[in-house]
């Protein structure tokens, strides 16, 4: 804008024109929202690492106590879902049909896997398209989820004290 433009708009009296009263407060409108989706994303950013690491940790416990007890399958659920209801209360309730723990008698282990699509829920964000399910004629049904984290983790463990000693005739 030139100089002639400029007087014009100081003569219509415009507040803040030509000066830089009312700069802060246009300044906070502007950056306030960015700082409330900011500190937003850190709080489910941080929602979802918890329960990442809260899943991990369950699953391992639970795999290795029913390790420890040759495959004891009910300590290991038991230990799994005590770990997941420590650290997330009523949200555990969420983790309860979405965790297995498995025994290999052959292979003297166990294994423990947890998943877990839904932690973090944002609608209209992600909309990731997947298989959910399979017809017997073949054909594919698609789903799609509002989600951009999903939970998983899984543990193998071996049976403790499971060594037998040197096979016979070694001595």
């Amino acid at each position: 804008m030139n100089e002639r433009g400029f007087s014009l708009l100081r003569r219509l009296r415009f507040p803040g024109v030509g000066d830089e009263r009312g700069q802060s407060y246009l300044e906070f409108i502007l950056v306030f929202p960015l700082l409330v989706v900011l500190f937003l994303f850190i709080g489910i950013y941080g929602w979802y690492w918890w329960n990442q690491t809260t899943a991990a940790t369950a699953i391992h416990d639970g795999t290795y106590f029913a390790a420890i007890r040759h495959g004891s399958r009910g300590l290991g659920y038991r230990e799994t879902r005590r770990a997941l209801r420590a650290a997330l209360g009523r949200s555990a309730l969420a983790y309860e049909d979405e965790f297995a723990i498995t025994n290999y008698p052959d292979m003297r282990s166990t294994w423990g896997v947890i998943a877990y699509d839904t932690a973090v829920r944002l609608p209209f964000v992600g909309g990731k398209r997947y298989v959910c399910a399979w017809t017997p004629d073949g054909a594919t049904q698609w789903c799609t989820r509002d989600t951009l984290f999903s939970v998983k983790a899984a543990s193998f463990q071996r049976y403790e004290r499971f060594y037998g000693g040197p096979p016979r005739g070694w001595e």
